[in-house]
């Protein structure tokens, strides 16, 4: 095969984080760390930006991140961009823009920042989303349910809607007619809605998009 070999630059390197979400999910704090762990990184530094109090928003404080790091002129900035906010759209694409401006690399953690199906010209690390969307949906059907619904937050990542394309390949796979009405963005937290869609398509499984649906769905569930 080929490959590409480059010589390693000279010296100690500082490389962003840029993580909105830090602190709220379990998946990023293992990757950063596994960042910092690699004998590679040892000569270098991996910097935490921090915001003023005005950034009232997940949205104004990852832009005022990506801004400190290009006035810093870091090497390149691990990204995982912003998600379940109405704006995180404009925001990634604001971000990705002005480090592109700035000639700073972007590895991205997790998820596009572009929507679902682009995939953008930028490096990223994460999972194939579909395929577990696949294997979750067809581990109920396997086990005989036959109306399974697909549960997920509103202004979710690409992955999400990743995960949905492969909930419905498995139901095809399975010869399970679609249920568009099966499909659902909501809440939750908010049992009303839950007990909403269970009486009105009394499905018989559900997949959740991540564990921050699955958590408090179930308690909503038994509500």
């Amino acid at each position: 095969g080929t490959f590409v070999r480059g010589e390693r630059p000279s010296g100690a390197l500082s490389f962003g984080l840029l993580i909105p979400d830090l602190g709220e999910t379990e998946i990023l704090e293992p990757i950063w760390q596994g960042i910092m762990a690699s004998p590679l990184a040892r000569e270098h530094a991996l910097l935490w930006g921090s915001s003023t109090a005005a950034a009232s928003s997940k949205g104004e404080h990852a832009w005022e991140l990506c801004r400190q790091y290009i006035d810093r002129k870091v090497s390149g900035v691990f990204f995982a961009p912003l998600e379940r906010t109405p704006a995180k759209d404009e925001v990634n694409e604001r971000i990705t823009r002005a480090l592109d401006e700035a000639r700073i690399p972007i590895v991205l953690l997790d998820r596009t920042a572009v929507p679902y199906p682009q995939r953008g010209r930028h490096d990223l690390v994460g999972i194939d989303n579909r395929r577990a969307g696949y294997v979750v949906t067809d581990h109920l059907l396997g086990l005989g349910a036959r109306r399974v619904a697909f549960v997920a937050m509103g202004n979710a990542a690409a992955t999400v809607e990743a995960r949905e394309a492969g909930y419905r390949e498995a139901l095809h796979a399975r010869s399970v007619p679609l249920d568009p009405s099966l499909a659902h963005r909501l809440d939750p937290t908010d049992a009303a809605a839950v007990r909403a869609l269970l009486e009105a398509h009394r499905p018989d499984g559900v997949v959740c998009a991540n564990d921050w649906t699955a958590a408090p769905l179930m308690p909503s569930v038994l509500a």
